[in-house]
């Protein structure tokens, strides 16, 4: 088997960083009383003096031989350029900046408003000019009235860039369980923004006693008082019902949560044994725990620097998938060594979650970068893979059906890349359930049985594994791997070449079920009806037709990156206008795929192929319900996507995969999106070669996403295909971005039903009727497709005795 971690580093995202915009730093240069910055003769740097056991340090401060307050406010607060290099030198892909402490908390009420919007858009105009490398936290104007509060959020929703809000214990000035904040909070959760819950205030200076201003430095009120700040307000607002009255808020909780992994049970114990609570009939059964909230409502960071802490964190969150990796820069640079280098600080929290989970196992991953990731295209949470799960079940009583998701990190590279690697994994994970069950000969006689799930290109790699399963054929390799092709053909032979189909595979696919999958190519019509806008939303790569140039395999994904990062502060322009491709390079791959569309079809291709990465990188761009994910995965997939680009090839594929279905049973079928009632206005003016203008209606009168299969020929000839009408959707690339959104998709539940009955209907077959129990385990992929694949997961395999496990492959 191969090893992931050997061949696909880990993506490293940090939640956990801040930055003081200019801005922000000439509003505290003009201030005299806390936060402030200042200069003083004994050093070098500006002084940042935030804390109130700071403030008895500023008398005689003046003085050039004395010590100075505060620390040095380097350029590592305030420069975009000084981030992106820590960054780089930590080998940190994505950054989720945030204004640090103490946020707006002192500023007049009519001054908040028009702050908040400023550095808010500060912060996003940096990320724009790092797409994918940077998203931000936004910062809300808490002293202000509540009108501009909420004006602030609904500002907020529509940056594209910021993916929540952060907030110190204060709130409004009375605490986190003030009543005043209840509709705050309602309006962010209805927003989709998760609130950064991060301290400042500590706790009184008294706590500390005489000694520690002068003597101990920040120590007590940083080891100490942040993390039972953090824990106070967290348990007043769990007190006070603010987690039942807003079920849908989402915290992340700055420091592993303070003090709370360790104290929860302390709380919990003290709720059930409070008289007062017990007489106002506030403990009951029916009461929702401090642990209930914590491993529902609230996410961990990682700051925690060491392998106890991390440990503690993880079992009272309730699993290492709710902990999220964080440096906390710029506070704790390095004292001995040149700050431009590796910091200690951030050593310390990557090791300790090493050591807590295993250096490069999937939990390890997922701390460090995949938790905050989600490309979850198959719905919030993989809410559709459960939902379909339990239809399946209902309909296959014998059978155990579990859904197994595909980590999306392993989706890297070219398509025999994501092959090779997902069907290792798909073995392994079959492997370890078949040896769970004790089964005699599981290559012979398998009691678990795979339906591979796939949202748009994940549909690809799971054809392409059953391909690989049946005919022994694996996609020649890339000269990157040792090979000599490009790595993005398919597998499948030509139809004169009829080789013998082996029905003995291991493991056993019952069927390959897919949404949305171009199969035969991205309607040329996502371009004509003007999708456009969705590109520029996704990325500035997508507004250059010569970013798309590794469709056709002329340049690596590290190449991609360079390219789009030397468009940033181009002006975006309309995919459909793009230039025609030039080129050597692109025009010899470009002719190989040459179909009977033209000059003007091949351009829509060649766009629509980006639509697909669009749509399948939806959440990271468009969705405010995830963290992060951006331009660096993109660029990874251009060569995965660049298959899109061979029309011979891709007629090829669907052909094999009726044959399979034919000869061996296993069931091939993909439900597509179709608009309906809110499509936009067909009569669009796109712009095409030669200056030649060309009217949306003029490709057709199906608004779909993927090409469809002839009439002439009969779709029932090239598997199963059946429409998921959008009748709310204004676009193809909506629709297709919105199929496991039931509030955006209001034919949700019919997609569900159909999707259950074409898994239980491969499975009526004798393997499952001669079963007395089993277990249906899927498992997706999550790549940029496969994250869409993975969501899909709850498609289930056929198979009597065991188990159906599904898969949804790297898209």
């Amino acid at each position: 088997m191969a090893d992931p971690s050997s061949t696909s580093p880990a993506k490293v995202v940090d939640i956990h960083t801040h930055m003081y915009p200019p801005s922000y730093v000439q509003i505290l240069e003009s201030r005299s009383t806390i936060p402030l910055v200042r200069k003083f003769a004994s050093s070098p740097d500006p002084r940042l003096i935030l804390l109130e056991a700071e403030v008895p340090s500023l008398t005689g401060a003046d003085d050039a031989s004395a010590k100075p307050p505060g620390r040095p406010l380097t350029k590592h607060y305030s420069s975009l350029a000084q981030k992106l290099h820590f960054m780089d030198t930590h080998k940190i892909d994505i950054s989720v900046i945030s204004l640090a402490n103490p946020w707006l908390d002192f500023l007049e009420p009519s001054e908040a408003g028009p702050f908040a919007a400023s550095v808010n858009k500060e912060f996003s105009d940096m990320c724009a000019a790092h797409p994918g490398r940077l998203f931000f936290f936004g910062t809300l104007p808490l002293t202000a009235p509540l009108s501009t509060i909420q004006e602030s959020i609904t500002q907020l929703k529509g940056l594209d860039y910021c993916r929540g809000v952060i907030l110190g214990t204060s709130g409004l000035g009375k605490g986190l369980d003030d009543p005043n904040l209840v509709p705050i909070f309602q309006a962010l959760a209805d927003a989709g923004l998760t609130i950064f819950l991060h301290p400042h205030y500590g706790l009184p200076n008294e706590v500390w006693g005489p000694r520690a201003s002068e003597e101990y430095g920040h120590v007590l009120p940083l080891a100490l008082g942040f993390p039972m700040e953090t824990t106070i307000a967290v348990a007043r607002m769990y007190l006070a019902g603010v987690f039942d009255a807003v079920p849908k808020l989402q915290m992340i909780l700055a420091h592993s949560g303070g003090t709370l992994p360790f104290l929860a049970g302390r709380i919990e114990s003290c709720v059930l044994h409070d008289g007062h609570l017990v007489r106002e009939g506030k403990v009951t059964s029916q009461r929702r725990t401090v642990w209930d909230v914590l491993r529902s409502q609230v996410y961990l960071d990682a700051v925690i620097y060491s392998e106890v802490g991390l440990n503690a964190a993880i079992e009272a969150s309730g699993g290492a998938d709710r902990l999220m990796f964080g440096t906390d820069h710029p506070f704790f640079p390095p004292l001995g060594t040149d700050e431009d280098g590796e910091w200690e600080s951030v050593g310390m929290n990557s090791e300790a979650v090493n050591k807590a989970l295993g250096e490069g196992s999937e939990k390890a991953k997922g701390v460090m970068g995949e938790n905050a990731g989600g490309e979850e295209t198959f719905g919030y949470k993989y809410a559709f893979t459960q939902h379909l799960r339990d239809l399946v079940a209902e309909r296959l009583p014998k059978l155990d059906v579990q859904v197994l998701v595909y980590p999306k990190y392993e989706t890297r590279g070219d398509l025999a890349d994501c092959v090779s690697r997902f069907r290792d994994w798909l073995q392994e994970k079959v492997i370890d359930i078949e040896v769970g069950k004790g089964t005699p000969s599981p290559t012979v006689e398998p009691s678990v049985r795979v339906v591979l799930c796939g949202h748009s290109m994940g549909g690809i790699v799971a054809a392409e594994t059953v391909i690989a399963l049946t005919s022994e054929r694996v996609i020649p390799p890339s000269s990157a791997s040792g090979g000599s092709g490009d790595g993005n053909h398919t597998a499948a032979p030509a139809e004169a070449d009829r080789i013998d189909l082996n029905g003995l595979m291991f493991p056993y696919v019952q069927g390959v079920l897919s949404f949305d999958t171009p199969y035969l190519g991205i309607s040329p019509g996502v371009v004509a009806h003007g999708a456009e806008t969705h590109y520029s939303t996704a990325s500035a790569a997508f507004s250059q037709l010569s970013t798309l140039t590794g469709l056709w395999g002329t340049k690596s994904a590290a190449d991609q990156g360079k390219d789009a990062q030397a468009q940033r502060g181009q002006e975006k322009k309309p995919v459909a206008a793009l230039p025609a491709p030039s080129g050597a390079g692109n025009t010899g791959k470009a002719n190989e795929s040459a179909s009977t569309w033209g000059s003007w079809g091949k351009m829509a291709l060649y766009a629509g192929a980006g639509a697909a990465l669009a749509g399948s990188a939806a959440a990271a761009y468009l969705k405010r319900d995830q963290l992060t994910e951006g331009w660096t995965w993109v660029s990874s997939h251009l060569e995965f996507v660049g298959c899109l680009a061979r029309g011979e090839e891709l007629r090829r594929r669907v052909a094999y995969m009726a044959r399979v279905q034919n000869e061996l049973g296993v069931g091939f079928g993909v439900l597509y999106t179709r608009l309906g009632k809110g499509a936009t206005a067909l009569q669009q003016q796109v712009a095409g070669i030669g200056g030649t203008n060309m009217v949306g209606t003029v490709l057709g009168s199906q608004r779909t996403f993927c090409n469809l299969p002839s009439k002439r020929n009969g779709p029932e000839k090239l598997g199963v295909w059946e429409e998921a009408v959008n009748e709310q959707a204004g676009d193809e690339t909506s629709a297709h971005m919105a199929m496991f959104e039931p509030k955006e998709n209001p034919g949700y539940d019919k997609l569900s039903q159909n999707a259950a009955e074409l898994i239980a209907k491969w499975s009526a077959n004798d393997w499952y009727e001669s079963s007395t129990e089993g277990e249906i385990s899927q498992d997706k992929d999550t790549t940029p497709d496969s994250a869409s694949d993975r969501d899909v997961a709850s498609d289930e395999d056929i198979t009597a005795k065991g188990e159906v496990v599904q898969y949804a492959p790297p898209s």
